[in-house]
């Protein structure tokens, strides 16, 4: 007989039908560490060889000869290549030959020139890819 309430029947848990009931009850798949959340890194530009001062024709009027991949590459009659920063392309991409063109020195150091089509007034960033010209 039980002592503390007088029942006859022994008591119904015991610390070792605790530990061996929590024990099978344990969920199968623990609780997983919390995840790190991902930080978005933007990728790098490309460095280019082209600076600034390696284009001879800045503030000078030119006009286009070519526009290649949708809009993203503008040559312009001096030979000078231009890769257009893609945040503009729905812009080139509708310039046409011969348009009216003035290439200025930007801020931006991975698109470090600003070239203003004169035509249609429009002002896009793009960095020197090539040709530029010799003074």
């Amino acid at each position: 007989m039980c002592g503390l309430c007088g029942c006859a029947a022994s008591p119904p848990y015991t610390a070792e039908s605790v530990i061996r009931a929590q024990q099978t009850t344990a969920p199968q798949n623990p609780v997983s560490p919390p995840q790190q959340s991902a930080v978005f890194t933007p990728p790098v530009q490309a460095p280019t060889d082209a600076t600034p001062q390696d284009y001879h024709g800045i503030n000078l009027e030119h006009w286009i000869t070519k526009l290649s991949d949708g809009g993203k590459i503008v040559t312009l009659e001096d030979g000078s290549v231009w890769e257009i920063s893609p945040a503009y392309l729905g812009r080139t991409m509708v310039w046409a030959l011969a348009q009216r063109i003035v290439v200025s020195r930007g801020v931006n150091p991975g698109y470090p020139y600003q070239i203003a089509n004169d035509t249609n007034k429009d002002v896009v960033l793009g960095r020197l890819a090539g040709g530029a010209s010799p003074q």
